[in-house]
Order: structure tokens, then sequence, then C-alpha cells
């Protein structure tokens, strides 16, 4: 059963379970938690912590409410365009985020996961440009956004990590 499944299950039964810092809280009616739940809760006792931060991370973000108006470069990214930027500056980059990990879900259905994120923060999808001496931003739609994969199973343990994460500076030479 997943720790989604068991705490699902358990609230069910009307036992709500909550955090206090590290430690995991439960309310629930009388004798409503039976022995064989709390076996389950101690034995998965980390998944469930990860769970229940998940959980409150994504209620905070559901009830952030969003600002009115343009959207706007922070002050680290004018400082980046300022001060960083470069010759490369402006131009489409790739971004790769090396990952060296068994998923128990299909590539297919971690590239609609990644997909559906993306589309649903427009913050994702900003692209920024200087026109008249200011930085714009522009959101770009969320079709544009491709997702690459590269089956490395094939490759040692070693080699597939360094595949993933070359070791390349991401500071050009000279800064």
């Amino acid at each position: 059963m997943t720790v989604a499944k068991l705490i699902s299950s358990l609230e069910g039964r009307n036992i709500l379970l909550s955090l206090d810092g590290d430690q995991i809280r439960y309310r629930s009616p009388r004798q409503a938690l039976t022995d064989s739940d709390r076996d389950a809760l101690r034995a998965r006792r980390g998944e469930i912590l990860d769970y229940l931060q998940a959980r409150n991370a994504a209620r905070s973000l559901r009830a952030a409410v969003p600002s009115k108006g343009p959207v706007t470069p922070s002050v680290a990214q004018e400082m980046w365009r300022a001060f960083a930027g470069g010759a490369e500056e402006g131009k489409p980059v790739a971004l790769n985020i090396g990952m060296v990990s068994r998923f128990k879900a299909a590539p297919e259905a971690l590239t609609a996961a990644i997909g559906q994120v993306i589309a649903r923060y427009e913050a994702l999808r900003t692209r920024f440009e200087a026109r008249d001496g200011d930085l714009r931003a522009f959101l770009n739609p969320a079709e544009a956004f491709e997702i690459g994969q590269e089956d490395l199973r094939g490759q040692g343990g070693d080699a597939a990590r360094d595949l993933a994460h070359p070791r390349k500076s991401l500071c050009p030479a000279g800064r």
C-alpha cells in the first residue's frame, strides 16, 4: 500500500495526521487508531514525514495569492543581466537536469509530469529580453517546452553518473 493510500485510509476513518516539527501527530475519535495502524505508521515513519511535508508545502502554494500586473524580473535576475550575462545572454539554452535513479513510473509518465509542472507555473516559462535598456519578461507557451530523455541503463553506475552529471564549469572563463 502506498503512503498516500495509507493516509487516505486513515482519514476515511477520521484519523487525521499532521506534523509538529519532525513529529507526526494524529487526531481521531477515541479508540479509532488500532495497534495495526500504529505499527504501519512506525514502519513507514520517514515516508509519512516526507508525504506530510510535501502536502503542507502544496497547501501553502495553493493558498498563495497571485500578484497582479506584468511579470517582472527579480533583483537577482536584473543583476545577472547587468553583471554576468556574458556573450551568450539572450540565446536559447538547454537546461540539463541530470538524474541517475530508477523510477517506478514509465519514462512517458515522468515526461508528462514535468510537462504539467512547466505548464502550471509561469515562472518556469518566463524568458527575459533587454529592450530599450530595460529587462522585460515574456511568457513562453507551455507547448514550446521540450523534454528529452536519455536511457543510461546500458551504462555502468559510474559511467551513467558521469554522463548525467558532467563536470563542467558553470562560470565562463575570466569571470
